[in-house]
Order: C-alpha cells, then sequence, then structure tokens
C-alpha cells in the first residue's frame, strides 16, 4: 500500500475498505473510552469495576497514540506538513493539538498526576470525531451559514447580554436590601439571570418583592423573544442552504 493510500485512510480522504477499517476503530475506541471515562464517575461502578475501566484506558490510549504515530509518518504525503517546519506546522493544528491533550494525561499519570484539570483532558477525545477532512452536504451548509449569518447572530447576542445584564443590575439593587443572603452579589445575580432568561430556572433564587417580580416577568419575555432570534435566524439560513445543497448535487 502506498503513503497515499494510508493519508487517504487516515485523514478521511479515502472510500477504501482499509480507510473504513481505519475509521471504524478510531470512532469505536473514542465512544468506548468516553462511555468509560462516564461510568468510572459513578461511584459503585468505580469500586467494582476499577481495574476494567483502567483497561479499557490503556487500549483505546494506545490505538490513539498509534493513530497520533501513524498520521505524522503519512502527513508529509501533504507537501505543506514536508519537513521540520511541516511537521511544526501539523503539531499546531487545533485537531492535532486536542490529539496530543487528549493522550497527555496517561503519560502525567505515570508521575501519579491525576488532577481534575487531567481528567478533562481526556474527554477532548470526544472532538476527534470531527477530524474527518470529507464533508457531508450538512457540514457544508453549516460553515456557510456561520459565515453569512454572523454579523446577525453576533448582534443578537450583543442584545441578549445586555438584556441579562440590566435584568442582573436591577434586581440586584431591588432584592439584594430583602435577600442580602440570597441575592448577595452582582456574580451571583448574574448566575440567576443567566438561568432565568434561559427559562432554565432552578427555583433556589427568586424575587420576592413586587418591583423584582415585575421587573423580572417583563424582562424576561423580552429576554425569551431575543433568545429566540438566533435560533430563528440559523434555522431558516440553513435550511435555505441545504436546499442549495440538493439542487447542486
Amino acid at each position: 500500500m502506498s503513503i497515499k493510500y494510508w493519508y487517504d485512510a487516515f485523514e478521511g480522504y479515502g472510500k477504501s475498505k482499509f480507510a473504513f477499517i481505519v475509521q471504524t476503530i478510531v470512532y469505536t475506541s473514542i465512544i468506548v473510552n468516553v462511555v468509560s471515562l462516564s461510568l468510572d464517575t459513578v461511584k459503585h461502578l468505580h469500586n467494582q469495576y476499577a481495574n476494567l475501566f483502567s483497561q479499557i484506558e490503556m487500549i483505546t490510549v494506545t490505538i490513539f497514540i498509534i493513530e497520533l504515530a501513524i498520521r505524522y509518518i503519512i502527513v508529509g504525503y501533504n507537501e505543506k506538513y514536508r519537513g521540520i517546519i511541516g511537521r511544526l506546522k501539523y503539531t499546531f493544528q487545533i485537531f492535532t493539538i486536542i490529539d496530543i491533550l487528549s493522550i497527555l494525561p496517561i503519560f502525567l499519570s505515570v508521575y501519579g498526576l491525576n488532577i481534575t484539570f487531567l481528567r478533562v483532558l481526556r474527554f477532548l477525545r470526544v472532538f476527534k470525531f470531527f477530524r474527518r477532512k470529507k464533508s457531508s452536504s450538512f457540514e457544508r451548509a453549516l460553515k456557510r451559514v456561520f459565515i453569512q449569518e454572523k454579523k446577525n447572530i453576533i448582534s443578537s447576542y450583543i442584545a441578549i447580554f445586555t438584556i441579562l445584564i440590566l435584568l442582573t443590575i436591577t434586581i440586584y439593587f431591588i432584592e439584594n436590601k430583602v435577600q442580602p443572603n440570597v441575592f448577595s452579589s452582582i456574580p451571583e445575580t448574574l448566575w440567576w439571570a443567566m438561568i432565568t432568561l434561559s427559562t432554565i430556572g432552578y427555583g433556589d433564587m427568586y424575587p420576592v418583592t413586587i418591583a423584582g417580580r415585575v421587573m423580572t416577568t417583563i424582562i424576561s419575555m423580552i429576554g425569551i423573544a431575543c433568545y429566540a432570534i438566533p435560533g430563528s435566524l440559523f434555522t431558516a439560513a440553513l435550511i435555505e442552504e441545504m436546499k442549495n445543497e440538493k439542487n447542486e448535487e
């Protein structure tokens, strides 16, 4: 098999049986690894299957290391990644950085480091799903929508941010005197405002004064409308782009 054959298989361009096997192994390893890491956080499962989870971690990470090593060997097929400078360019690509960070915890754990930050790094492996180079019509449409509608979407989120700050400051000064332990600071009130405007509302914080409730009702109604704008813009543009993609095909 030529280096092009390997390059296409590992970079997602190939349509051969070998490319299918490579991608299946990598994606299956990602799923198994992330599921294992998630189940390992369940206390009684960790106590009972800790060794199994460790073995799965070692096997899947070994696959990731081998995959990354092969990528470094074959990436020279692409002219812009040839030589030392080319390999450095490849190293500092976002997905290569994710690959490196995702296997880093296994090496650092050898030195007894097992802090929360390293555990978070392990879950970066899920982003390996996006390494595929071949874009589907949906992915191409998605990219174009982000480019075309970014100004409108940014403007919508600026409006949401403004309403969020307005609600936070208003409710803080109204409720702080009545509930100093609940609305104790602007950052604490900001948290409440965020979950209120997003309609999640945990119920652990809420205004008790009439003025606070009236302001919350008015601003929340405006905020919900503003939250709907980016979604509407994005959905309408995406449907239009998907139609264009279908017509082109």
